[in-house]
């Protein structure tokens, strides 16, 4: 829904580069995890994230380099402890997880080919990689899911869910305008208020029969609205591609009552959807179940890692951490 920022264009051509003043082996060991090797590219791919969304790491683009490579040895660490519990564990990845590695491996392989390349990262890395990801899931539904030592109940996770989660259909208007020099602008009050009232007829047009697609269909080529095909959506309160306010405004609507919402930027014809069969909560469980379970399961894979030791090659380190962060 929002427009895409130069903040995100920045980093997209920063990750795209191809500009290198080095680049990781491909056969060196970084780190030894208690026998386990971590090869110079997993290590570089593990530092890249960490990079890229410092703050999910509790670190900051600023933060020292002990700090992110300290970071980096941690992720490594649960890497190994992930692939040992799955063993033990005696899990087989599913077919959809296999298709959900398949997936990921290419879309982030086409996105950030040049970035991979110039510092040394190939697809079989990127593959291990997303198996560690599927299998760090995987291992989360075997304790936690259905059946699990650990499993949370159904009313625990659906009770999150219905806290957390809207689905909705919507009829998407704009409230501004972009100028000659690239800047956003509000529209004028005049203008705002035709918009106003233009969704308010849309709005009783949905109360007395008419549908929500013959509504977007018939006003698609006004200038300030921005759908052209209505889709069902689910979205999370911590959803950035809505307006902050949009979630709470939904989430307040009754089942199939349309209302029209509008923030700063944007207006909205907004018809909420249920979930009569329990299809949308059966697609967002394990989001759910992550969600609901992420501490306990952190402090799982923490014990396990308490027996692991971690011993550097800081030359190949230092290499790899060269030739990373001159990407950002």
């Amino acid at each position: 829904m929002k427009r895409i920022t130069a903040v995100f264009l920045l980093i997209c051509i920063v990750l795209l580069s191809s500009c290198s003043k080095g680049t990781v082996s491909d056969s060196a060991v970084a780190l030894n995890v208690s026998g386990a090797e971590i090869s110079d590219t997993l290590y570089a791919l593990f530092l890249s994230d960490i990079l890229q969304n410092p703050t999910n790491y509790s670190l900051s683009k600023d933060s020292e380099k002990k700090d992110i490579l300290s970071a980096a040895t941690g992720l490594c660490t649960e890497y190994v402890a992930v692939n040992s519990l799955f063993e033990s564990r005696k899990l087989q990845l599913s077919s959809e997880y296999k298709y959900q590695i398949t997936n990921n491996v290419s879309t982030k392989w086409d996105f950030y080919k040049n970035y991979y390349s110039s510092v040394g990262i190939d697809k079989p890395t990127v593959t291990k990689y997303e198996t560690y990801v599927a299998k760090k899931e995987m291992l989360l539904s075997h304790f936690f899911g259905k059946g699990g030592s650990m499993a949370i109940p159904d009313e625990t996770l659906k009770a999150y869910f219905n806290e957390n989660y809207v689905t909705f259909r919507s009829i998407n208007g704009y409230l501004t305008k972009i100028l000659n020099d690239g800047s956003v602008t509000r529209l004028p009050a005049e203008e705002i208020t035709a918009i106003e009232n233009k969704f308010k007829v849309m709005c009783d047009d949905l109360r007395t029969g008419s549908t929500i697609e013959d509504i977007c269909t018939k006003n698609s080529t006004n200038s300030f609205v921005a759908s052209t095909q209505v889709d069902t959506v689910t979205i999370n309160r911590f959803n950035n591609s809505y307006p902050a306010e949009f979630f709470t405004a939904v989430q307040k609507m009754g089942i199939n009552s349309p209302k029209v919402i509008e923030t700063a930027d944007y207006i909205f014809l907004v018809l909420r959807q249920g979930d009569t069969d329990g299809s949308v909560f059966e697609t967002y469980r394990t989001a759910c179940l992550k969600a609901v379970c992420s501490d306990a399961f952190s402090a799982l894979l923490d014990n396990t890692m308490e027996s692991y030791t971690a011993k550097p090659d800081s030359s190949v380190i230092n290499n790899v951490y060269t030739a990373v962060s001159d990407k950002f």
